[in-house]
């Protein structure tokens, strides 16, 4: 899970690098919210991945 994770924020990374070809700011803020979205989603995988590590260690 750790590594999926890391690799889809790093794929949201370069994703918001421009517009994704939008042809109006809706699309573009459509783009952008579900970027942040899917961001928002790999930050806490990262975390419960990371935490579950640790505690596997304990």
């Amino acid at each position: 899970m750790l590594e999926q994770a890391v690799r889809l924020r790093a794929i949201v990374e370069l994703a918001t690098v421009d517009d994704g070809g939008a042809v109006n700011l809706w699309q573009a803020d459509q783009r952008s919210t579900a970027l942040r979205e899917v961001d928002r989603a790999s930050r806490r995988a990262v975390g419960a991945a990371t935490l579950w590590v640790e505690g596997t260690r304990a």
